[in-house]
Order: C-alpha cells, then sequence, then structure tokens
C-alpha cells in the first residue's frame, strides 16, 4: 500500500524498516516507522496531506506530545514524539509549545504545513529524538509506511544569508540566472529591505540586482558585465536610483529604462503585514524567492504562491533554460559524510537500524532568503510550509 504524502520532517532524516518490530519484551507491536533526525531537536514537521485535525495533545505521566490528522478519504497519520522541552534543555517542561499556531482539535490544516516540531517526548525520553509516524485506514488498522515515505515528495529549499543586500542580489543572481539574461532590474530596495518582494503576478525575466549609497558597487557592475544584457530597468521605489548609478548604467546596455515601482495590486494583503511574524537576522526578514522552470503551473500551485506572496515578500522569476538548481544550504541534505567508520545504530524494537554519521550543522541555518528553484521545488506544499514557518515562532535546532 503506497499513499501519496509529503514527506513529514523537513530535515536530513534517516528512517528504516521497523513497522511491526518488538516493543516492551515484545507485549506489543510497533505500528509506525521513526524517523530519526541525528540526535537533533527542532526540525520541522509538517502535515502529510489535507485534513482536519483530530487529537493535539499532551498527555500521560510522560507527556507524550502526538497530533492526529484525519484525511477527508477517511485515512489517517500520527505524528508522535513531538517536541515538549525548553529550547536547548531536555526538560520535557514546555508543554504548552508542542504544536504550532493554530493546530488544535478540528482545525483545517494543508499538506505540507507545519504542526510541530522534533523531539523526544513520551516514552522516547531515554531514546534519539525522533518522529513516530503511522498510517491508518479508516477503520483504524495501522499499515506500513515505508513505502509511502519512500515516495513521498519533500519539501525542497535553500536559505541564504541576507544580511547584505547587495551580495545577497548578486548571489541570487548568479545561481538563478547562470548563463546570462537579456533583461536585468535594478534597484535600490534590495532582499535584506522591506518590500523587496515587487508585487507582480507574473514571473520576472532577469535578475533584481541591488544598489546602495547612490554608487553601483563593483560586485554588481562584474555580475552585469558577466548577465551581458541588451536591457536594464531602474526600479524607484520609496528610494530611486541615482543618476549618478544610472550613467554608470548606461554604459553596460544598450537600452536603460526607469520604472515606477508597482503598487500593490488592489486586494492584494501588503507584505509584512501585523498578523506575520517574520524572521529577524539583525535588520533582516523572512524573504522569499520563488525560480520556475515553465510558465504554467498548476491551480494548486498558483494558489499557494498568491498566498505566500499575499503575507512574505516573495520574488518570482522565469527561467526558460532549465538550468534552476538549489544552493546555499539545502532543507533536507545537511553537510555529512557515511560509511562503516562513521555510523550511528539506533536501537528500534529488539533491532538495531544503521545509519552514517553525519557532521553537526549549524544550529540554525541562515535565514532571509528561502530560495525555492526548478518547478520540483516550487510546488504547493513547500509554499505552504514556507507560509506557516513565518507564522511560528524561531526554533533553532539543538541536541
Amino acid at each position: 500500500m503506497v499513499r501519496d504524502i509529503t514527506f513529514p520532517v523537513v530535515f536530513q532524516a534517516q528512517y528504516g524498516a521497523s513497522f511491526g518490530n518488538c516493543r516492551d519484551d515484545c507485549s506489543r507491536e510497533h505500528h509506525g516507522v521513526d524517523i530519526f533526525s541525528y540526535d537533533w531537536k527542532g526540525a520541522p514537521i509538517v502535515a502529510a496531506h489535507d485534513g482536519i485535525v483530530e487529537k493535539a495533545e499532551v498527555f500521560g505521566t510522560k507527556a507524550f506530545c502526538s497530533v492526529y490528522i484525519r484525511g477527508f478519504d477517511g485515512w489517517q497519520t500520527r505524528y508522535v514524539h513531538l517536541n515538549t522541552d525548553t529550547v536547548g534543555t531536555d526538560d520535557a517542561e514546555w508543554p504548552e509549545g508542542c504544536m504550532a499556531p493554530g493546530i488544535e482539535v478540528g482545525a483545517f490544516v494543508e499538506r505540507g504545513q507545519l504542526i510541530g516540531w522534533m523531539g523526544d517526548s513520551g516514552n522516547a525520553e531515554t531514546t534519539p529524538a525522533h518522529l513516530h509516524f503511522e498510517i491508518r485506514t479508516p477503520r483504524g488498522l495501522p499499515v506500513d509506511p515505508l513505502r509511502s515515505l519512500r515516495r513521498a515528495d519533500r519539501i525542497r529549499f535553500s536559505t541564504m544569508d541576507a544580511s547584505d543586500p547587495v551580495s545577497t542580489s548578486v548571489a541570487l543572481s548568479q545561481v538563478i540566472f547562470p548563463q546570462g539574461s537579456p533583461v536585468v532590474y535594478v534597484s535600490a530596495m534590495g532582499p535584506a529591505v522591506e518590500g523587496f518582494g515587487i508585487p507582480w503576478d507574473r514571473a520576472l525575466p532577469g535578475p533584481v540586482l541591488a544598489v546602495a549609497g547612490g554608487t553601483l558597487d563593483a560586485t554588481v557592475r562584474d555580475e552585469i558585465e558577466r548577465l551581458r544584457p541588451t536591457s536594464i530597468v531602474v526600479l524607484d521605489g520609496e528610494e530611486a536610483v541615482s543618476d549618478a548609478v544610472v550613467r554608470e548604467l548606461r554604459e553596460l546596455a544598450m537600452t536603460v529604462e526607469r520604472m515606477a515601482m508597482p503598487a500593490v495590486p488592489a486586494g492584494r494583503i501588503a507584505p509584512l503585514v501585523d498578523a506575520i511574524r517574520t524572521f529577524e537576522v539583525g535588520e533582516t526578514t523572512m524573504q522569499v524567492v520563488l525560480v520556475q522552470t515553465d510558465e504554467d503551473l498548476d491551480i494548486e500551485t498558483e494558489v499557494a504562491i498568491a498566498d505566500l506572496a499575499g503575507q512574505v515578500p516573495t520574488l518570482r522569476f522565469i527561467q526558460d533554460d532549465r538550468v534552476a538548481r538549489s544552493r546555499g544550504r539545502s532543507s533536507y541534505a545537511l553537510p555529512g559524510r557515511s560509511g562503516r567508520r562513521n555510523s550511528l545504530y539506533y536501537r528500534s524494537g529488539e533491532s538495531w537500524l544503521r545509519f552514517g554519521l553525519a557532521d553537526a550543522p549549524k544550529p540554525i541555518p541562515d535565514l532571509g532568503v528561502f530560495l525555492v528553484a526548478g518547478n520540483r521545488e516550487v510546488t504547493a506544499p513547500t509554499l505552504t510550509f514556507l507560509l506557516s514557518l513565518a507564522a511560528a515562532p524561531d526554533m533553532p535546532l539543538w541536541r
């Protein structure tokens, strides 16, 4: 039996065949699959499918934190051992923080929506942090999730530091347009500045490069020369690009034109509304950059993009040559090594599961710009996750 699901852990994950294994000296069976994260707590856990929250509670003397979601076809998924520890500890004294905002009985959740974080609550206090994941039939019978997990789609994105808007805009240009671009946009509003999400409903055919201080940075000039554009469009917002910069730009392209930054279309929510919390890294806030490789996306993805762009600054590019690649720190394949000499063994019932030992990733990934590149990554579950992440409290990774 294979169910169409999204992988429930947004992080480097290890799992194996553990359904039906003995538990408690074979007094009971294991009715799910344990998904480990190399002992890291705080990794995001997401809904594997659309549905209604049927159970969301901390219960028992060992403070189990569990969420059950019932799909509209009657099938149910269960998420057990969500985090109840105060950040950075193993104290099991933060039960009120084990579920993401809005996760409560009766709530509708979307595939990819954040529901909680990796932990070791309940009877997992003596084991490495992991998610116990179950799939059950409409009649409540457990089925082995292994094949469904192996075929599950993943939430994929990369992160980039946004503390310097100029260098960030150049880095994005190099990633998204490695083979050059006939048109380049230049703006005094960079990725680290509120309003970077240009509120256009169409995808931009070229990169947006930032200028600061009324001068054209040498790295920006070098990047424009690499891109070899025939046209440069200067975007004037609250802060206009200086005439001195425009004169320099005229040396780099056949045509240079100025354009006022478009206003937010009627009916759209302005970016960074008060109801949405944004990540803060220095003076930066959470931004999302989407890179399409096709003009047309399915309607579900288009709706998810509209929802995301309405509340989180979002910039959208179109790439015709299909060379989009993720860069930065990958959300699901952090740096690591594997081999017989570098292995972790996790006990699963009466057996052991072996996994390669990963190098420790940074406790907190570089926040600021979330890059979602290529149609394989620009999916409704990924966009739903990013939107719910923006509304959630900070949750670093710790061991």
